[in-house]
């Protein structure tokens, strides 16, 4: 049986793709060394599916819809049932959106203070009381507010949101998510301070590499043992031009599925799934507003420092605060080539989706998962009976086998 819960919550921004990567990738291995890395998947085609990250857990813990259909305990139980089985120890989670959950700021009204570290706590109390069986152990980690706020501009616009490169208004929307302070402290009531273990994410502090280091506070063996056998999953930065591009098309009048899919080209068409770059800076702050920021940050990071860390001195990051910034050249704007170029990409890109639509078989599949759906919806409760059959098939298919997915 499961004794202990390892729950690796991010933050955002901070290489999960690729720790997530070499987890999924070795899961046997993980098993024979008495660690259950888990999916979180469902035979619930409403359901995005991901088989490196436990991201469907979290937003059914979050109650968010569909997701609330994900069944938690369900999940629990399967794992518990896979433990014994193979004589597992420890639960082990990864799932960075854990951190700005229940509540999406992005595209939404900023809650006051108050409604916002209310609706925290209160995910927090549920995802407590779902681990309580268990002796649970909080892996977080964490990076520079400058260097993430630009990391997470990127994210939001590739995500379809824009905010016209007001840096300003955009760290005022989300300034929650960089009050380190508060969401530990959240978390040490929850879980207690002693079982949160605090990181940073900066290339100075991670000598031996990001997944290393996190191999070597989990205990999960050496990072050898979990070598790739597919490309990790990067999820990495758009570059200026491509950033800039995306944000024009970001403000298009279109429905929801063409701005999805509008996104998948333009990340095809500048090769955003290509790039490997794990420590990236990118100038989207003017100077003073990068000065302002880490001034705003510098005692609470000092407290970090001292309460999470016991570091004396106060130094929560090693990085100089501006002077790598500072040799940032300005970004002169979205070139005619480069325009014409990406826009080119895209058309050639949607011409070989189109090509492929007209597949029949493509056609007929769509039509017979648009019948199951409808019937789902009138029988709830066979519905529901067929899940649960479907999902306990499909965790025992795909529970240790990543390459066949």
């Amino acid at each position: 049986m499961l004794k202990n819960v390892i729950f690796h919550i991010g933050t955002p921004k901070t290489g999960t793709s690729i720790i997530q990567s070499h987890l999924a990738q070795n899961r046997r291995i993980l098993r024979d060394k008495g660690f259950l890395y888990p999916i979180t998947i469902s035979s619930d085609k409403q359901f995005y599916r991901t088989f490196e990250s436990h991201h469907l857990l979290t937003y059914a813990w979050a109650g968010w819809e569909p997701f609330k259909r994900f069944d938690s305990d369900w999940f629990f139980e399967r794992a518990n049932v896979c433990a014994k089985s193979h004589d597992l120890h420890t639960l082990l989670l990864s799932a960075e959106n854990t951190y700005w959950l229940p509540y999406q700021l992005s595209g939404a009204p900023k809650l006051s203070a108050e409604d916002y570290w209310d609706r925290k706590r209160h995910y927090l109390d549920t995802i407590c009381h779902s681990l309580s069986s268990y002796a649970s152990r909080i892996i977080i980690y964490l990076r520079r507010q400058d260097r993430w706020i630009e990391s997470w501009y990127n994210q939001q616009v590739k995500n379809g949101f824009s905010f016209d490169r007001d840096m300003d208004r955009f760290i005022d929307h989300f300034g929650y998510l960089i009050d380190y302070e508060k969401h530990l402290e959240l978390w040490s009531e929850a879980f207690g301070k002693e079982n949160l273990s605090v990181h940073v994410y900066e290339k100075d502090q991670l000598t031996n590499g990001l997944f290393a280091h996190f191999c070597e506070v989990t205990g999960i063996g050496a990072p050898e043992d979990f070598p790739l056998h597919q490309p990790a999953r990067y999820n990495s930065q758009l570059t200026h031009e491509a950033l800039e591009f995306m944000e024009i098309c970001n403000k298009l009048t279109l429905d929801q599925d063409q701005k999805r899919r509008l996104r998948l080209l333009i990340r095809r068409a500048t090769n955003q799934f290509e790039s490997q770059i794990v420590f990236q800076a990118q100038s989207l702050l003017s100077p003073k507003q990068r000065s302002r920021l880490l001034e705003r940050f510098a005692l609470m990071n000092e407290r970090i420092a001292k309460a999470y860390l016991g570091r004396s001195d106060g130094r929560l990051f090693a990085e100089h605060t501006t002077r790598e910034d500072d040799k940032l050249t300005a970004y002169p704007a979205l070139s005619t080539e480069t325009l014409v170029r990406y826009v080119m990409q895209i058309l050639m890109e949607t011409s070989a989706e189109s090509y492929r639509e007209h597949n029949c078989k493509n056609r007929i599949k769509r039509r017979a998962d648009q019948v199951k759906n409808l019937l789902e919806n009138y029988l709830q409760p066979l519905a529901a009976m067929y899940r649960r059959r479907a999902d306990n098939d499909f965790w025992d298919k795909h529970i240790w086998d990543y390459e066949r997915q």
